[in-house]
Formats: C-alpha cells, sequence, structure tokens
C-alpha cells in the first residue's frame, strides 16, 4: 500500500500544476447562426432556433433508370451506393460524376421494403424496415454483409431482427397512418440507430438496437417534432453529426441536422430544418463524408402533370456546418486533455470529448482506495455520489485521481 501511495502522491505533485477549479458552467444555446445564440454558454442545452434556410442543389446527374426507386444511400471516395425499395435484391455503385455504374446482386436475400442502408468500416447494413402498407409486419429486420465481400461478388449475410417497445401487432391499418413506418437508418459506434417515419403526426422516434445479428427489442430514446416524414438518414464518425433527409406531405424535401448533442443522446443538441429547393422530389437518401459536401437521390415520380426523373444531388452545406466542424476537430485530442472536471454547486461533472464516450473511469482517493468506478456514458456527465463506496456516500473535499484511458488527472474537490 505504501508503495501504492507514494505512486498516487507523485501522481498528483506532477499534476499540481495542471489542477484547475472551474466555474460553475453555464447552459445555452451555443451555436453562433442560431437566433437566440448565448456567447456566455459553455454546454450546449439543446435549446437553439434557426432562421428559415433553404438550398439548391450544386449539380444534379439523372440517375439510370434501373435505379428508379433509390431508397438507401452510402457515398465512400467518389462512388455512392444504394439500392431499390421494392423487390429488387441488387445493390448498386455508382459514380458521383456520371451515370456509370455496377450491380451486385444480394442472391438468396429478399426485398420486402429496403428503405435505407448504413455502413460501418467493414459491413454494409441494409434495413428491410418499411411498414407503411398495413403498420403491423413482424418480420422487420435489417440484412448486414462484408464489403469486401460485397465487390468479391460473395454475397453471403447475416440478420439483426427486431421489433418495438411500444408497439401492439393487432389487425392491419389502412395504408400511410402508422407510427410504426421507418425508413431511416444510422449505425453509430456498436449500434444501429432508428429514426421512424410517423405519418399522421409527421414526428419521428428515435430507437436503438444492437449492430449484431440476433432478436432485438427496438429502445425507444426520444421522440423529434420534425413537421415531415423521414426517409434517411447518416451520421458522421465522431463529429455528433447526424443528417436526416425527408420531404413534406406537399413533396417539399428538406434535411434536418442534429449536431452537438451529448453522448448518444441525439434529441438533446442542436436541431435545425432546411428546406431543399427541389419541389416535388421524393427525396430518399442521404450521405456524407465530411459534412460539408452531402448527396441525396430522389425516387421517380409520376402524377398528372409532375414527371419527376430517379436524380443524384449534391449539396453545399459549409454555410451550415463548417464552423461547427471545425471547432469539433479543433478539440479533438487523443491525449489527456480531451476530459474537463468542472465542480458546480453539489456535483461534480465530466466535460469530455466525444471519443472518450463509453470509457471506463476509476476514482481513487490519497490511500489509493477506489472510491468510485463506473463509465463515462455522455459528454457531460455527473459524478454519482451515491455511487461512492466512502461511508457518507459523499465526495469530500480533497484530492482525488481520475484515471481513464492510460491516463491519471489529479482532481481537487471543494465543498
Amino acid at each position: 500500500m505504501n508503495v501504492i501511495v507514494n505512486v498516487l502522491t507523485l501522481c498528483i505533485l506532477l499534476s499540481l500544476s495542471s489542477i484547475q477549479i472551474l466555474k460553475a458552467q453555464i447552459r445555452g444555446c451555443t451555436d453562433p447562426q442560431a437566433n437566440n445564440y448565448n456567447s456566455s454558454a459553455t454546454i450546449n442545452d439543446g435549446s437553439c432556433t434557426y432562421p428559415a434556410y433553404s438550398i439548391s442543389p450544386l449539380q444534379s446527374i439523372n440517375l439510370p433508370s434501373i435505379m428508379n426507386e433509390s431508397s438507401g444511400l452510402i457515398i465512400e471516395s467518389d462512388s455512392v451506393w444504394t439500392h431499390n425499395d421494392d423487390s429488387d435484391i441488387n445493390l448498386y455503385r455508382c459514380s458521383v460524376k456520371d451515370v456509370g455504374y455496377s450491380v451486385f446482386p444480394l442472391t438468396g436475400a429478399k426485398n420486402t421494403e429496403w428503405e435505407d442502408m448504413s455502413s460501418d468500416d467493414i459491413y454494409f447494413y441494409l434495413a428491410d424496415v418499411g411498414n407503411n402498407s398495413a403498420g403491423n409486419r413482424t418480420d422487420l429486420r435489417i440484412l448486414r454483409v462484408r464489403k469486401e465481400e460485397v465487390l468479391k461478388g460473395i454475397m453471403l449475410f447475416d440478420t439483426i431482427r427486431f421489433v418495438y417497445e411500444d408497439q401492439s401487432i393487432s389487425g392491419a391499418q389502412a395504408a400511410n397512418t402508422t407510427d410504426f413506418d421507418c425508413e431511416a437508418i444510422a449505425v453509430i459506434g456498436d449500434s444501429i440507430v432508428l429514426f421512424s417515419k410517423m405519418w399522421t403526426t409527421q414526428k419521428s422516434v428515435i430507437y436503438t438496437i444492437p449492430k449484431q445479428p440476433g432478436t432485438y427489442i427496438a429502445k425507444k430514446k426520444a421522440t423529434l417534432d420534425i413537421g415531415g416524414l423521414i426517409t434517411g438518414a447518416n451520421a458522421l464518425k465522431n463529429k455528433q453529426l447526424i443528417i436526416l433527409c425527408g420531404y413534406s406531405t406537399f413533396l417539399q424535401p428538406f434535411l434536418y441536422l442534429l449536431y452537438d448533442f451529448p453522448g448518444t443522446e441525439y434529441h438533446a443538441g442542436n436541431k435545425r430544418k432546411i428546406s431543399l429547393n427541389l419541389p416535388f422530389h421524393q427525396v430518399e437518401g442521404i450521405a456524407t463524408q465530411d459534412g460539408l459536401k452531402a448527396y441525396c437521390t430522389n425516387e421517380k415520380l409520376v402524377q398528372s402533370f409532375i414527371d419527376i426523373k430517379p436524380s443524384l444531388h449534391s449539396l453545399d452545406l459549409s454555410n451550415l456546418l463548417s464552423q461547427y466542424l471545425q471547432r469539433v476537430s479543433s478539440t479533438e485530442t487523443d491525449g489527456e486533455d480531451d476530459i474537463q472536471i468542472v465542480h458546480e454547486t453539489d456535483n461534480v461533472i465530466f466535460t469530455v470529448h466525444p471519443s472518450c464516450i463509453g470509457t471506463p473511469y476509476r476514482l481513487l482517493n490519497l490511500q489509493g482506495d477506489v472510491v468510485l468506478s463506473s463509465i463515462i456514458d455522455s459528454q457531460s456527465s455527473i459524478i454519482d455520489s451515491q455511487s461512492c463506496t466512502l461511508p457518507s456516500n459523499v465526495l469530500l473535499s480533497g484530492y482525488y485521481l481520475l484515471q481513464y484511458k492510460s491516463y491519471v488527472k489529479a482532481l481537487c474537490i471543494v465543498r
């Protein structure tokens, strides 16, 4: 124990110069583009409101007619991947510059309603989750296939099955009236995040399931008051940014941006709706690699005097997101400065970089005893005194050591 104490004391002495007792943080709108921006705010409380904003495509390219019902979309390098949403079991790879394409059939699969696709470093995830015709599907599933095998023509896949935790399935509903349709998914970390398409209220419920094969209950996280029908999603890795696309009941397409949210609380950050100057376009898929330039696709639509071709549109989002993304990038670190500790009244708060979320941490006293052991579960987490092993269940004033990843950081608590 003496050795441990000596080591801990040495760590504290080495770290004393970096110890800061910070003032209480101020919660408010932290986005300079918002109507209610608060320059004094240090923690984004999700209260930002925004002026109306619309954008036009930089370029639009007609897709081959074989992709008349392009629904999901992924971009990798200078190519996009897409699929149709009805019976067609092919994946299509297209250039972002012309109409050339390749076909990759997912042999043995079934396409009931493939509505979106997402990816991680290893897999494509195909969301057979469309449920608008009767609202009572019992075979909702996501197919997972290795990217490298797709390129080799080896189309083996496994299946992730789920049901919604708050749905009680009985008889069929009238078409396009259900709250349990879904056309948008995003793979984030070890989860698949689903955004429902609620036909009547035009809201969207956020659900999550694991991304490993199995059968699950989709857990409800929150509801977004979109004011439209969500049809596609794309998450930017480690940037706390999700871009949704959709359209109104009058076929006015839009983007819906979720960004600067804490941890996996996707609803708790900035929420901004952007109109797309593409009237009567049924936008179905959205993809981006950097958050600054995005691509979306629309289905073919022929109604009365309307004849809209299936197209791929490129969008410039730099005016909307460059400032935020620069700030996020400037705070990214892989060292011990990616976490701050703030004392606020009776609480001790972690403010961390998103890469720290999910990291185990331990708090030790000067005797080398672990007084608290937990996991950083959000970007702004409160140390729960009730979880302490001290007899008083309270972190007393004094020095502690916070251990996370491979780092040790000194902490001074003043009460």
